[in-house]
C-alpha cells in the first residue's frame, strides 16, 4: 500500500490545496476520471466539514487527509480535530426537493452515493471512504 498525506489549516481557501492534491495524486496513479470526480466531490464535501464544522474555522485546527493506494482500491481519510457528531445524522437521507434549494445538508449523503464503502471513526471527526479502481 502506498500512501500520501496533506495537512492543512482550517480556513476554506485551502480547499484550493486539497483539490491539487487529489488531481496530483489521481495523475501519479492513474486513477480513471470516474474514479477521479467521486473522489473530488466526496473528500472536498468532507474537508469542507470538518473545517466548518469539526473545526468550527478554528485556523489554529488542521485537517489531515490520508489517501492510500492498492491495485484495487483508493482509501481516503480525512480527519479534523473537533468533537465528532451524533453518528445517526449520516443515516440522513435529504428530501429530494431540498437537494436543488438549500445550500447546506447533503455532504454526507454525497460522501455516501460517491463512495464505494464509507465508515464514521472517532465520534465522526474522522471520516473513511474507499473508491473501487
Amino acid at each position: 500500500m502506498i500512501e500520501r498525506d496533506l495537512q492543512i489549516v482550517s480556513d476554506l481557501s485551502q480547499i484550493t490545496e486539497v483539490e491539487r492534491f487529489i488531481i496530483k495524486f489521481s495523475e501519479e496513479y492513474g486513477i480513471h476520471e470516474g474514479v477521479y470526480g467521486n473522489m473530488l466531490i466526496a473528500v472536498t464535501e468532507a474537508v469542507t466539514n470538518g473545517i466548518l464544522h469539526g473545526n468550527q474555522n478554528d485556523i489554529i485546527k488542521h485537517v489531515k487527509l490520508v489517501f492510500s493506494y492498492t491495485p484495487t482500491k483508493v482509501i481516503c481519510t480525512v480527519a479534523d480535530m473537533g468533537g465528532g457528531f451524533d453518528l445517526q445524522l449520516t443515516q440522513f437521507e435529504p428530501d429530494p426537493s431540498d437537494l436543488l434549494i438549500k445550500p447546506h445538508g447533503r455532504g454526507i449523503f454525497l460522501m455516501r452515493q460517491l463512495s464505494d464503502y464509507i465508515e464514521f471513526k472517532n465520534s465522526g471527526s474522522t471520516v473513511l471512504m474507499e473508491f473501487k479502481i
